[in-house]
């Protein structure tokens, strides 16, 4: 029979499904060297939807094996979370799927707080085939896929679309064993310009190794694939070279090392479901601690940020003249390595105002602009293009880590240790057997968390109880407070609207079946957009009720991958002569620009010195510089108004 024509082995919506070879009371234990349940050669192992309420799914101890599709998960997170451990995923050989067929092992769809761990995704075969786990849009949350293994596969893992929030949360691989693969970790979109597109930056920290260990051999493709902002891999510094823990080849990915660390999986990378660990006081003040370091980790950037306020240093740029250029450009300056994408951005459009050189001194006082590809991008609406030997000069910040990121990174790591703990508290919460933590515990810790999401997490908590009246007084108040963008507040008006058809929904004896054409039109629309958590529920109600026919998104790496910025081998900047030197604007004003040419025979390494000269001969201002091709830009403060002269010395 066509795999398209066979079953599901389980087809589930808002349902909550313990499968495991442990007892239905312990979702975790279990034999594991005795594999109880199995899924083969179907359509889909299977395939587990979740619209608005509180119900878990946990996976464990279970083996999909050569099914076109093992496993999709859609839908699930926050205290409705998916849980998926200690499985295996044997991938079908793709010569086995329809054309146009991508066959994969696992599939989380707009999935986030799940926990994927100590699973194995593999093909039994000679040649790597297929994908072994795909992390569609799991949001701004610090989300982990932790300790399992992917081999013989042509793609380990793939994360796509919306993985990351700026520049500190979002998804992490950790512990992960990578081998026999052609592709370890692949990240894709079909978003070009989205801020948010790729994964969490920081893999890792300084003292803390990311711990993953890659293919040997990935001739023909790459241990990490990532062209959108750079990611920080982190290492350890001492490991057995049996072991490859430094990823390569790879594209957008700057390894670092965690000093002082030695790779040892046993030690560093620990099962969360061995037992013991503490107890959930000691839990509590962990992620109490967590949130501390992390609250006082952004506040401290809030206020080093752009002086304090992204707005109103935006607006000077904005405002900038060629008259009070130089001003601008100082003020910017000591605010680096500061300042934001979007004051960078502001900066580099403002041409009529900011002439190339005043941009590559604020750039390159501000390394993190190198790593962002929407700011190497917004070059292209310049009309005079910035010289090669200039942006060399910029994107000399890939091999630097400023301050700013130091902290960022540092935040990052609180943020995620926070963000384990509150799992691991949630978790226990609503599994709890002694009495003492119940519902009210669970609404409490949620609420503790502050989040946009975590409110919208209550909501679902109260409706899963049949509590209308306190979840539409939790999201009625959102907008008052949270000062919400125009895509969020559109968002949650989808929200609010999709509510309001679920309470209908689950308050009628006939439950789906109740949806009248007015209601399915509105879903329609909401799934539009189904990277927000509404479209996401809407999509899944209609996909039960077969109003649609929904194929789950497989996007894979182009066959070349380009960076935001490389050589334009425009020379239309350089001179036909040996030896060129220019002074303008002439006669100045606030500032001059001095922009010099050497033939490289005539400068192989030695440095160029240029003088500036009064009219007595005597030297006002002296530079060294090391290009054969540069601008620079000298102010004229403290210099009387005069005749002055510009020399060389090579």
């Amino acid at each position: 029979m066509p795999f398209l024509e066979r079953g599901y082995g389980i087809l589930s919506y808002n349902a909550k499904f313990i499968i495991s070879g442990a007892s239905e009371n312990d979702t975790v234990v279990g034999n594991p060297n005795e594999i109880k349940t199995y899924f083969k050669n179907l359509r889909y192992g299977g395939y587990f939807l979740r619209s608005f309420n509180n119900l878990q799914t946990h996976i464990s101890y279970s083996q999909f094996e050569n099914n076109l599709r093992g496993l999709y998960l859609g839908g699930f997170n926050g205290s409705s979370y998916a849980q998926v451990v200690q499985c295996k995923f044997k991938v079908l050989p793709q010569c086995y799927a329809p054309s146009g067929i991508d066959v994969y092992g696992m599939y989380l769809n707009g999935c986030s707080e799940y926990t994927v761990e100590d699973n194995e995704f593999y093909r039994d075969a000679p040649d790597p085939e297929g994908i072994g786990l795909i992390i569609n849009n799991s949001g701004y949350n610090d989300n982990m896929i932790y300790n399992n293994k992917f081999h013989k596969l042509e793609y380990g893992t793939i994360a796509q679309q919306c993985n990351r929030y700026s520049n500190q949360s979002g998804l992490c691989f950790k512990c992960n064993d990578y081998y026999n693969n052609i592709n370890d970790i692949a990240i894709t979109s079909d978003m070009p310009g989205n801020p948010n597109q790729g994964i969490n930056v920081n893999q890792g920290n300084e003292n803390n190794p990311a711990e993953n260990t890659f293919t040997v051999e990935s001739t023909n493709g790459y241990n990490i694939n990532n062209p959108f902002d750079m990611i920080f891999y982190y290492h350890d510094e001492f490991f057995d070279p049996f072991f490859k823990v430094i990823p390569d080849p790879i594209i957008g990915v700057k390894p670092e090392i965690s000093n002082n660390t030695t790779y040892n999986k046993e030690e560093d990378c620990p099962s969360n479901f061995s037992g013991g660990g503490g107890g959930i006081e000691e839990m509590m003040e962990d992620m109490n601690e967590a949130k501390v370091k992390a609250d006082s980790l952004e506040q401290v950037l809030s206020q080093l940020v752009d002086g304090g306020s992204t707005e109103n240093l935006v607006d000077v740029v904005q405002s900038s003249t060629s008259q009070n250029a130089l001003t601008t450009t100082v003020e910017l300056i000591q605010e680096s390595p500061y300042l934001s994408d979007s004051v960078m951005k502001t900066a580099i459009i403002n041409e009529t105002a900011l002439p190339n050189s005043m941009i590559r001194d604020i750039l390159v006082a501000n390394p993190s602009s190198a790593k962002t590809t929407e700011v190497i991008g917004t070059f292209a609406q310049r009309v005079v293009p910035m010289p090669d030997s200039m942006m060399s000069q910029i994107m000399g910040g890939l091999n630097v880590l400023s301050a700013k990121e130091e902290l960022t990174n540092e935040l990052s790591t609180w943020k995620q240790q926070y963000a384990q703990s509150f799992k691991t508290l949630m978790r226990l919460f609503q599994y709890d057997t002694t009495g003492l933590y119940g519902f009210d515990s669970l609404v409490a810790l949620v609420s503790s968390d502050g989040s946009l999401s975590s409110m919208y997490d209550l909501v679902t908590l109260y409706f899963g109880k049949g509590m209308y009246t306190e979840g539409n007084l939790i999201m009625n108040s959102i907008p008052q407070q949270f000062e919400l963008t125009s895509e969020e507040l559109n968002n949650h008006n989808k929200f609010v609207n999709l509510s309001l058809i679920m309470q209908q929904v689950n308050s009628d004896s006939t439950k789906l079946n109740s949806l009248d054409s007015s209601q399915i039109v509105t879903l329609s629309s909401i799934a539009q957009d189904d990277r927000c958590l509404a479209g996401s529920y809407s999509r899944n109600l209609l996909i039960m009720i077969n109003n649609i026919q929904y194929d789950e998104p497989i996007i894979l790496p182009g066959l070349v991958t380009k960076p935001a910025w490389k050589p334009n081998n425009n020379t239309s900047y350089l001179y036909n002569e040996l030896y060129y030197l220019k002074v303008f604007p002439n006669p100045a004003n606030t500032y001059y620009i001095i922009e010099y040419q050497v033939n490289t025979a005539l400068l192989p390494e030695e440095v160029i010195s240029l003088l500036v000269i009064n009219q007595l001969g005597h030297p006002v201002r002296y530079f060294e510089r090391k290009y054969k091709y540069d601008q620079i830009t000298v102010s004229t403060k403290d210099l009387p108004p005069g005749i002055y002269f510009v020399d060389t010395v090579i």
